[in-house]
């Protein structure tokens, strides 16, 4: 049966959503590569949720959200260590909302224009989110 446990031990939470984020990522170029726009799309908005739920698990165990940017705002107010970074959170916080929709439209299409995945992305959008999230993960390292 499925079971759920979660490590206490941030630093190691820490480098797994980290290791999880440049996977992603890497998965997302891959596919940007191949022209798989739609996967591009899914895998860059999924490196970018992870990179975020890094920085938040050096704090406390990221909710199971595809959205956490109120969660990185949160500890921001909270935890005065994160106030020099301040404009980079919450930007990212911004941008990891932003991109959350992508999460529904590159799983189930748009049921409002009944478009699939695939018919939805185009090269340009998925050249977009793919840098965006290599921008962040560049940031996060410096």
């Amino acid at each position: 049966p499925f079971t759920l446990s979660i490590d206490e031990d941030p630093i190691r939470e820490f480098e797994f959503r980290l290791r999880l984020a440049k996977d992603h990522l890497e998965t997302a170029e891959r596919s940007f590569n191949i022209g798989l726009y739609s996967v591009a799309v899914h895998y860059a908005q999924l490196s970018i949720e992870n990179s975020t739920k890094a920085i938040i698990a050096l704090f406390k165990p990221p909710t199971w959200s595809y959205r956490p940017g109120g969660e990185l705002l949160k500890l921001i107010e909270e935890r005065k260590e994160l106030k020099k970074y301040k404009n980079f959170l919450e930007e990212l916080s911004r941008v990891v909302d932003e991109v959350s929709k992508h999460y529904g439209l590159t799983t189930y299409g748009d049921i409002e224009s009944l478009k699939t995945p695939k018919e939805i992305y185009t090269r340009e959008e998925a050249k977009k989110l793919v840098l965006k999230a290599k921008e962040i993960l560049q940031k996060r390292d410096k």
